[in-house]
């Protein structure tokens, strides 16, 4: 129950990593890994033997957390606007309504499939790729699904 909350961080991490390594800085991103690994190791030793298993997942939460920073330092450097707040305002905001359904539901498979749903609803609303990241996603698709209208609309083109 407590590790998974170390995925949505982990998850930033890894796609931040495949960026900076595609921009030539992975000497960078292996000393934010070091970083994090004394970190998890040292927070291991010192609160294992008192708080059990328990203190090792909070500590991988943490480690995420302290590689995240160096990451979003790097990426702030070398990318135009990769200001966290600007690339992650709009799935949190489809998360809270997400969350805000799940809550008025209650614990159903029902409900977790309307809330997903909405999540997928409000983020396609909020418009989650700016016409740059749509005329690249459109590029990648085959031409029949560019002309289908949720397509167009993630990429901005309706």
């Amino acid at each position: 129950q407590l590790m998974i909350w170390s995925i949505p961080i982990g998850w930033m991490n890894s796609l931040t990593q495949y960026a900076l390594v595609a921009l030539g800085l992975q000497r960078m991103a292996t000393r934010a890994f070091a970083a994090a690994v004394v970190f998890n190791v040292a927070a291991n030793i010192v609160f294992i033997p008192q708080y059990g298993f328990q203190a090792a997942a909070v500590a991988t939460i943490v480690s995420e957390v302290v590689l995240f920073v160096p990451f979003m330092y790097l990426a702030r450097g070398k990318l135009e606007n990769a200001s966290v707040l600007s690339l992650l305002w709009r799935p949190l905001v489809a998360l809270a309504g997400m969350l805000l359904a799940l809550f008025a539901l209650g614990p159903s498979l029902a409900a977790l499939i309307l809330s997903g749903g909405g999540y997928v609803a409000i983020l396609l609303l909020l418009r989650p790729l700016d016409s740059a990241e749509g005329e690249a996603l459109l590029r990648l698709l085959p031409e029949g699904a560019g002309r289908m209208w949720v397509v167009r609309w993630v990429a901005g083109g309706l």
